[in-house]
């Protein structure tokens, strides 16, 4: 007993040993052999373990508990300073001739709006003549005659995107197919909802730290960088934000991914609903090899 006090550094005292006489009696008739009326160390065990086995139990149980605290902060989609040029390629949206017309538009003020009665009148002019001249085969079709005089997609959906010019979808044709598609449908722009692409992370602010749960513990599993955000406002202020993950099959079966996704669908979802208290954020992931149709589709449901 004097030998497990002194391995305490005074933590445990004789006394307290004492009080458990019978019980470490127990253990040392165990551990030791009688041998001419006198008793040894059975080397068979570890005696200094044996002890230290024994100082621990005299020491007071610890728990550790670990709590989670929200922290509110801010972020910004745009990094400005860390804007670069990027090489003229086929994935640019929206393209060169787009970019200027946009920048043009917003130069002079241009109005978007055309007045489809005055092209139609004038088309219709046309039309007649070319058949009064037996040259009705050389009259065009009417949206196509429109069209010079009509703006393109993207250029008529520059208030609702393009939060930077252009986006560089060099990595995701699917990314690229998505936003095409979506500054089209009638629900977006009648609802006048807004889509920002957020994927190149290094101009992005807009980044989620996520983790893991591993029993009653959390893991860190890196920053999460949403593809896109669709956002619909009142009064001016974000009143919903619908993050939008678009992935390549492959990718999508990474654990990494598959860790953040769900942590997103989950934790990120719920401690941010409750703060605001309703549903400010909604989480859309759409994999390349669905129908672009069914995927598309999936907005409709949100």
């Amino acid at each position: 007993m004097f030998e497990i006090a002194k391995g305490s550094f005074n933590t445990i005292l004789l006394k307290d040993l004492m009080k458990f006489e019978a019980e470490l009696e127990k253990i040392f008739q165990t551990i030791t052999v009688d041998e001419k009326k006198k008793r040894y160390y059975n080397e068979l065990y570890s005696h200094n373990k044996i002890q230290s086995e024994i100082r621990l139990a005299f020491h007071c149980k610890r728990n550790f508990e670990t709590k989670s605290e929200i922290i509110p902060d801010t972020a910004q989609m745009l990094i400005v300073e860390n804007l670069q040029s990027v090489p003229k390629n086929d994935k640019l949206y929206p393209s060169v001739e787009e970019t200027k017309k946009i920048i043009d538009t917003d130069a002079k003020n241009t109005s978007l709006e055309i007045d489809e009665a005055e092209i139609r009148k004038a088309f219709d002019i046309i039309k007649q003549n070319l058949e009064q001249q037996g040259m009705g085969n050389f009259v065009p079709d009417f949206n196509q005659y429109k069209s010079q005089y009509d703006f393109s997609p993207a250029v008529k959906s520059k208030h609702q995107t393009f939060h930077y010019l252009p986006y560089d979808f060099w990595q995701s044709g699917f990314e690229l197919k998505f936003l095409k598609e979506v500054v089209t449908l009638k629900e977006f722009n009648e609802r006048k909802l807004e889509i920002y692409y957020n994927g190149e992370k290094h101009i992005t602010d807009f980044r989620i730290l996520c983790f893991a749960k591993k029993g009653n513990n959390y893991q860190r599993v890196g920053l999460y960088t949403p593809d896109f955000l669709i956002i619909k406002r009142k009064d001016d202020a974000i009143a919903k934000v619908l993050i939008v993950e678009t992935k390549g099959s492959g990718y999508a079966e990474q654990t990494t991914f598959k860790l953040r996704k769900k942590f997103m669908e989950t934790e990120f979802l719920q401690m941010n609903n409750d703060k605001f208290g309703y549903k400010k954020f909604e989480y859309l992931f759409l994999q390349d090899d669905a129908k672009f149709d069914d995927n598309l589709a999936k907005l409709y449901e949100i």
